[in-house]
């Protein structure tokens, strides 16, 4: 998944990997620890949305545009 500066990766085993512009979610280690178990993730062209195993929806990158 992308946005317009930034990606991101679901691995296998439901962790994600970050890149890019931290203002466009490449690297908001803020969430980084809350990222596990991840079933579903989604972007914009400004903010990524990850769905967890247990349901919690886990967003990051710019607040005012995603």
């Amino acid at each position: 998944m992308a946005t317009m500066r930034a990606f991101s990766a679901l691995k296998g085993d439901g962790t994600l990997v970050c890149w890019g512009d931290v203002a466009w979610g490449g690297g908001d280690e803020d969430v980084w620890g809350r990222l596990r178990n991840v079933q579903r993730l989604a972007a914009n062209g400004c903010a990524f949305a990850a769905v967890l195993e247990d349901g919690v929806v886990v967003t990051w990158g710019d607040p005012l545009r995603g």
